[in-house]
């Protein structure tokens, strides 16, 4: 589908949402109608940005609007303005848009999230969200992307078939980069992995949301919805309220490092494609330097002996 059927913005992003163009998009397909729908939702001068006309939008109407997103924070206004260019790429690609007034707007560079979740915060809010039936998806979303140190998105959608339970392993594709890889289950979460399965082997989600039926079980937690039930989650448990789930993928990496594994290791188990990618987690720490002066020492004592 490469028409549009009108001149309102919404127009444009259904016809973006529904092309072929949109359908080679790699990262996950989900994400991006969500922040499509933030996007249409937005006020700008009392106007849904929905019901605007995606030609008669300016740079400096961009900009603007770009302003108010940010308020929800700097890197989720980036993402949308990211997809809100492609789609106007795509208008123009098909001679409905005019111009991008999204390509030369200035966007800010977030600064780096420093919140940390502690083992007490994990603690915490797993027995909290797992206490309850309508919640305990989200605990078993918490508790993957911690374990495995991966993205909520990957969890969230994560299905039964990727789930070895007779070597306990994980089997996964990640979508935003589209590696794989291949994680050890410990005892104690195989152990919730089997008595989920027990209740939920029927349909494709290891983490439904059983608040959302559907004519073949349940659906999936969307992203919207994984933040509102995790902050509710949060202030039950009575932990940092600045906490994020996904932030939970940041805190195992960075553990990871301060235990001293190497590099080329943690990135089998994150999917990072290169080093580069995993030296922000390589932050100076009293952890990280007493690991490396203790391996240092003990490298010593053992090089002295064998004289």
């Amino acid at each position: 589908m490469n028409e549009i059927n009108g001149v309102l913005m919404e127009s444009l992003v259904d016809a973006y949402l529904n092309s072929r163009d949109f359908n080679r998009v790699t990262a996950s397909q989900d994400q991006y109608r969500y922040w499509m729908r933030v996007f249409c939702e937005t006020k700008w001068n009392g106007k849904a940005i929905r019901n605007l006309r995606y030609n008669d939008v300016t740079t400096p109407q961009a900009q603007e609007i770009y302003d108010i997103i940010s308020d929800r924070g700097i890197t989720f206004a980036n993402r949308i303005v990211s997809v809100v260019r492609k789609m106007y790429n795509f208008g123009k690609k098909y001679g409905h848009v005019d111009g991008n007034p999204w390509s030369s707007i200035q966007m800010e560079t977030p600064k780096p999230r420093k919140v940390m979740w502690q083992p007490d915060d994990v603690k915490k809010f797993l027995d909290t969200a797992y206490s309850k039936f309508n919640t305990r998806g989200i605990g078993l979303i918490a508790h993957m992307a911690y374990e495995w140190a991966q993205r909520i998105g990957d969890m969230r959608m994560l299905t039964w078939d990727k789930i070895d339970f007779e070597n306990n392993v994980l089997h996964l594709e990640q979508s935003k980069r589209r590696a794989v890889v291949h994680l050890p289950i410990s005892d104690d979460l195989m152990d919730i992995l089997r008595q989920q399965n027990g209740a939920f082997d029927w349909q494709p989600y290891v983490a439904p949301n059983v608040n959302a039926r559907t004519d073949n079980g349940y659906a999936p937690y969307g992203l919207e919805v994984v933040s509102r039930v995790a902050k509710k989650v949060i202030i039950e448990a009575g932990i940092n309220p600045e906490l994020r789930l996904a932030d939970l993928r940041r805190t195992a990496t960075t553990e990871m490092v301060e235990a001293g594994v190497g590099i080329a290791q943690i990135m089998q188990v994150t999917g990072h494609q290169s080093p580069q990618s995993v030296t922000p987690y390589m932050k100076n720490t009293l952890t990280g330097a007493t690991n490396a002066c203790t391996l240092r020492s003990v490298h010593m004592a053992g090089d002295t002996s064998s004289r």
